[in-house]
């Protein structure tokens, strides 16, 4: 149906719009009847308003917004045919009439029209804010220029002075609303220019009949009447345009532009402490400066959160969600910063198998392997412990409390290395099964974390030697450490480590601090212990 009738509206419109232009054409229109020029105007009143009822009835999509805006141009057009049928014995409109309340109609339902648009976008707060300083600050820009020059001139008072200022105060919100909407909504194409365009338009034939009102120099069918025709119908013609989403506007373009109704607001804030403005104006500018503010508290709290989220990631590891490196060094650091901090046990894990698997099914399968062992070393550790990856195949875990000591974390690791060697599905019909060498260390006095992790990584390369399970390394100084008389050799006895398969305690062999079971030297790269191992 709307194929047929848009068309035929479409040339209706165009019909009496070149009827209502040939009333005025010099040496043409004085030959044509007079009635002409009304039924130009009334006709592209009536089919302007056809249009966006037809768009509202016939298509759901934003058909809120248009039943509105088509209940405004219906107020409207009524009050258009009451005031021919008032004049048409050729007699002046009064001033107000029945006519000026159905005019006035038409601003509260196009505003809610226009923001009836925004509805279904959902916008970030930082950009209502954008578009609420845009609009406040354009409303009161124009009421100051607009509004308070017609009090200067009018010379009217009473019921008379409130409805001719009824229709600059409904225009400055009508750009309010205008401009917030450019700053928020969404821009889809020839939709939004010829509603902007339109209404704009109808905007400056408002603000040029009331201007002429006040001063007794409106004249029927003259420009400003041209355009209101050429506002509606621009209305009218948007509501069966086909919309073409576009990019959002920069947030920093939007910001920009707020910036400087925020500066016009604050401009008519200084100029009202020198020059009388009305209410309406100071209340506006007001209002745009409290969303100023409240925008600049939005971009402090935006900040904080970004920086939050900037200091989390870099503390985080990205493939399992676990503390990285960095994040369990500075949590170690704040645990044995107090005075007496508690007993402390770190457990070093590496998994075996890990080179096996990453070899024979991909990366894709590793990084699968090491998100599901993380999910159970999580189900495993409380709230308070620090468990973390520092690359690779592995894995540490921090506990304190008065009640860690050698029996629990032995424990804790038996039940770690039951609950890894359970098979892992790593889909497309994989399923895999790894080992786990844990290295323990409790931390001694004057241990800080760097020598703590150097230790848990001497037992952990001990548990690896032995095949698997846990060992534990003790610190165990030797008279040879502290004997400082020169001549002496360097000590080689600093501690020992235990090792012990599903926690079983046996001997193991002393091993130098700093260095690796059977090795002379300190191990490759960072003190804390390698990335990881296969």
């Amino acid at each position: 149906m709307e194929r047929r009738l848009v068309p035929a509206l479409r040339i209706l419109l165009l019909g009496f719009a070149l009827i209502f232009l040939a009333r005025h054409v010099p040496g043409l229109g004085p030959r044509l009847p007079d009635w002409l020029s009304p039924l130009g105007t009334v006709g592209v009143y009536v089919v302007t308003t056809s249009m966006v009822l037809l768009r509202a009835t016939v298509v759901a999509e934003q058909r809120a917004a248009w039943a509105l805006i088509g209940g405004g141009l219906c107020a409207y057009t009524a009050g258009m045919i009451w005031s021919w049928h008032l004049t048409a014995d050729g007699s002046t409109l009064p001033f107000p009439s029945v006519c000026d309340v159905a005019w006035l109609s038409f601003y509260p339902l196009a505003y809610a029209g226009i923001l009836m648009f925004l509805r279904r976008q959902a916008p970030a707060r930082r950009t209502l804010l954008d578009g609420a300083i845009a609009g406040l600050g354009g409303a009161a820009v124009f009421s100051a220029v607009v509004v308070d020059a017609l009090v200067g001139t009018s010379g009217a008072g009473g019921l008379e002075q409130y409805v001719a200022l009824a229709y600059p105060l409904g225009d400055s919100l009508l750009v309010g609303t205008l401009l917030a909407r450019m700053i928020v909504g969404r821009w889809i194409g020839a939709p939004s220019v010829l509603v902007m365009a339109g209404l704009g338009t109808f905007i400056v034939a408002d603000t040029g009949y009331v201007t002429l009102g006040t001063m007794d120099g409106y004249q029927p069918g003259g420009l400003v009447d041209l355009l209101y025709l050429a506002g509606l119908s621009l209305v009218g013609l948007a509501a069966w345009q086909p919309a073409r989403a576009r990019p959002e506007t920069a947030e920093r373009n939007r910001l920009g532009v707020s910036i400087w109704f925020a500066f016009g607001a604050l401009g008519v804030t200084l100029v009202a402490t020198r020059v009388p403005l009305s209410n309406a104006t100071v209340t506006l500018a007001g209002l745009t400066l409290v969303a100023v503010v409240l925008r600049v508290m939005a971009s402090f709290r935006d900040l904080s959160a970004l920086g939050q989220a900037l200091h989390d990631e870099a503390r985080h590891d990205a493939l399992t969600g676990l503390v990285n490196r960095r994040g369990v060094l500075e949590r170690l650091t704040q645990t044995l910063a107090v005075p007496r901090p508690a007993p402390l046990a770190l457990l070093l894990l590496d998994l075996d198998k890990f080179k096996d698997v990453n070899d024979t099914y991909g990366h894709q399968a590793g990084d699968r392997l090491l998100e599901l062992a993380a999910a159970r070393l999580v189900a495993i550790t409380r709230a308070g412990d620090v468990l973390g990856r520092l690359g690779g195949d592995e894995f540490v875990l921090a506990l304190s409390g008065d009640h860690v000591g050698e029996r629990m974390a032995a424990g804790l690791a038996t039940r770690i290395r039951t609950a890894l060697r359970e098979p892992f599905d790593l889909g497309h019909g994989v399923v895999v099964t790894i080992d786990v060498s844990v290295g323990i260390a409790l931390r001694g006095a004057g241990d800080d974390e760097i020598s703590l992790f150097r230790r848990a990584d001497i037992a952990m390369y001990e548990a690896k030697r032995a095949g698997g399970g846990h060992a534990l390394h003790r610190e165990s100084p030797s008279p040879r450490a502290t004997d400082k008389t020169a001549g002496d050799a360097p000590a080689t006895g600093a501690g020992g480590t235990s090792t012990g398969a599903g926690g079983t305690s046996t001997g193991a062999d002393t091993a130098p601090a700093g260095s690796r079971p059977g090795q002379g030297r300190e191990p490759a790269g960072s003190p804390v212990g390698p990335a990881g191992h296969s």
